[in-house]
């Protein structure tokens, strides 16, 4: 992080919050929670297609539109 900003603006910020903000915690703490986040609408989402596609499946019967006569 320390790289992607410009050098007059870190000079402008306490030292304190300088540091934290170059430390190597602060951007992987900043990505993980919007992550996650994103992670578990992805996998419901999933879930829930897989679901449906389950339902529709076993509506269809023994079906087989496709099969050979």
């Amino acid at each position: 992080m320390g790289e992607l900003i410009p050098p007059a603006a870190l000079a402008a910020l306490p030292p304190a919050n300088a540091a934290v903000i170059t430390g190597k915690a602060f951007f992987p703490d900043l990505l993980s929670i919007p992550f996650m986040s994103g992670i578990g609408i992805a996998f419901g989402f999933s879930a829930a297609l897989f679901l449906a596609a389950a339902a529709a499946s076993w509506l269809a019967g023994g079906r087989q539109p496709h099969a050979a006569s």
